[in-house]
């Protein structure tokens, strides 16, 4: 349960099959399929009951030639039977029959083994966040651990005599320091580890022993405020004593944020933010959330989860009517823009469907499926590269 929410560090590869066994799909009676054949409603066929499985019990009779077994949804299958006919087409009689009214095929209503996840696939790589359903499937597949990426620590301090903390009763000047904690709340909402560096006085050596002090404690520094060229800003100076290779850019052709600082010390990144509120938001959107997440190991920035995106039907994607479809999909780039392949097999004990599909496609109860080459709004179920096909929301 800890792992929720971190990055997956190492590939997450199926130690067993899931299911480890064939099972029922529906309740009804475990048959030979070569038995039912010829079956109807105006030819029924009788077979004798010879036992039942039952959910979590691994039955010990054979079903035989002429025979069934009882069994519910999710039981294993036993040996002999290779197909289920549902209770809807068989009528019980006395003396332990059943008449069968259809005839089955192999397979039929049957979940085989593995059906869900095969022994020894990569399920997930590296550097995906791991999801609700990512932490069920590894529960499925009985994992008690996952190896995830350490939380890089990312030390924020403010500069400025004018700044207080918030909560703090302003004097005449001073205004609440609103940089420190945006910029704290954006690193741990990206999945880094936020540290506090407090409010440096505007002095060198204050700056400067706060910054030395982040550098200690955290993998990167970010400073807001006295990234200017003012008589106060002390903090390009600061950098630059503290170590190579120091400010390494110093002004970019942005506004708001041209003032911005990129640099480090040694091979931990430091980022100076300008003071202005909106800048330094969007700076740690464009340097810092970036830096993290390629020490996290999740690349460049991705749309997020529930992001909508626009996709044709690589394929038809039959819905039900009458009942509202949640298809799962897998996103596949193409010439002229996305195409939504629909999983194959993807039932609702199919776990892994919403591990391996990229979105859901939602069809309505009054449609019957959709077509291929539709255009289809797909929601996602993991983020992703963004891309020109994205609509936004979420």
């Amino acid at each position: 349960m800890e792992a929720a929410g971190r990055v997956l560090a190492k590939p997450l590869r199926a130690s067993t099959a899931v299911p480890p066994f064939a099972r029922a799909a529906m309740d009804g009676f475990a048959v030979r399929a070569r038995d039912t054949f010829g079956a109807a409603p105006t030819n029924p066929l009788a077979l004798r009951v010879t036992g039942e499985s039952r959910v979590g019990r691994v039955p010990e009779r054979r079903v035989v030639l002429g025979c069934c077994h009882r069994i519910a949804t999710g039981a294993p299958m036993p040996r002999g039977a290779d197909a289920v006919v549902m209770f809807e087409h068989c009528r019980e009689l006395r003396g332990g029959l059943v008449e069968v009214e259809v005839a089955a095929t192999p397979s039929e209503n049957v979940g085989a083994k593995g059906e869900d996840v095969r022994a020894g696939e990569v399920l997930l790589g590296a550097g995906n966040d791991l999801l609700a359903h990512d932490i069920a499937i590894a529960a499925a597949l009985g994992l008690r651990r996952l190896s995830v990426a350490r939380r890089p620590r990312v030390g924020v301090l403010s500069t400025g005599n004018e700044l207080q903390r918030p909560g703090r009763r302003l004097r005449a000047g001073e205004i609440h320091d609103a940089n420190r904690p945006g910029a704290l709340a954006a690193v741990a909402l990206a999945g880094g580890a936020a540290v506090d560096l407090g409010i440096a006085r505007d002095t060198l050596g204050a700056v400067r022993s706060r910054i030395a002090a982040g550098l200690r404690r955290c993998d990167a520094v970010v400073v807001s405020g006295g990234s200017s060229a003012g008589a106060r800003d002390f903090a390009p100076e600061a950098v630059a004593s503290l170590g190579r290779p120091g400010v390494l850019i110093h002004g970019v052709a942005m506004r708001p944020g041209y003032p911005v600082g990129l640099g480090a010390v040694g091979r931990k990144p430091v980022v100076l933010l300008p003071g202005s509120p909106v800048a330094a938001a969007l700076c740690v959107e464009e340097f810092v959330l970036p830096a993290l997440r390629k020490m996290l190991g999740t690349g460049e920035k991705r749309l997020p989860r529930g992001a909508l995106v626009r996709a044709r039907a690589a394929r038809r994607i039959p819905g039900a009517p009458g009942l509202t479809t949640f298809a799962r999909v897998v996103l596949v780039e193409r010439r002229g823009g996305l195409a939504a392949d629909p999983l194959r097999t993807s039932g609702s004990g199919i776990l892994s469907s919403l591990v391996r599909g990229s979105g859901l496609v939602v069809i309505p109860s009054s449609k019957e499926g959709i077509e291929e080459g539709e255009e289809v709004t797909v929601r996602l179920l993991r983020p992703r590269a963004s891309g020109p096909d994205w609509d936004g929301g979420g």
